[in-house]
């Protein structure tokens, strides 16, 4: 579990066998042990609760968030997945902070973050895994709307989901790999829920 577990924190799969990690690419469950918004919500989500029940204000709560994203995104191995996410959070937690609870629409949040990275890294938008982190989480809160009034059951709801994320990078999936997992959304039906628990 070792390995496992260093992946699923810092994002690292030096750790793992190569058999192991052959696995999980065929199985189009790769993206599982990469750092992504999942992770962070979860590490957020997580802090936030436990700094609040020991009595930290919110206001103080989101200072130390503000502080501590950064410094996990860089020990996480600043990916693009893992630089998206972490802007991500960091963009709502400012506005929350500044704006007094003011909500900003989550397509702001990732048109902003986008902005950002490409100001500062321009070349970035020739990275498989930028254009793959960008397309999956645009095309997810793109369609949420007609998904969630669509789909209420937690199975149908996933397999939405997985078809959507399915569909719009197989363009660069094909283009940069040369290989394509159909097998990927019924796998991820078990493991995404598993690895959220």
């Amino acid at each position: 579990t070792v390995p496992l577990a260093a992946a699923l924190l810092f994002g690292t799969s030096e750790l793992m066998e190569e058999d192991t990690l052959e696995s999980f690419r065929e199985l189009g469950i790769v993206h599982l042990i990469a750092i992504s918004g999942l992770h962070i919500a979860i590490i957020v989500t997580m802090i936030y609760f436990l700094l609040l029940r020991t009595g930290v204000t919110k206001e103080k709560s989101i200072i130390l968030l503000f502080i501590c994203l950064p410094i996990y995104g860089i020990l996480a191995g600043a990916s693009p997945s893992v630089n998206r996410s972490v802007l991500m959070t960091m963009l709502p937690l400012l506005f929350s902070w500044r704006g007094r609870h003011r909500q900003i629409p989550i397509m702001d949040v990732i048109s902003l973050t986008f902005l950002l990275y490409v100001f500062v890294l321009p070349n970035s938008i020739y990275d498989a895994g930028f254009q793959l982190s960008f397309m999956a989480t645009a095309a997810i809160l793109l369609s949420s709307p007609i998904i969630l009034a669509r789909y209420a059951q937690p199975v149908s709801l996933g397999l939405a989901v997985s078809d959507i994320s399915m569909i719009c990078t197989a363009p660069v999936l094909l283009y940069s790999f040369f290989e394509f997992s159909f097998i990927s959304l019924l796998v991820n039906l078990l493991y995404i829920p598993l690895f959220n628990l």
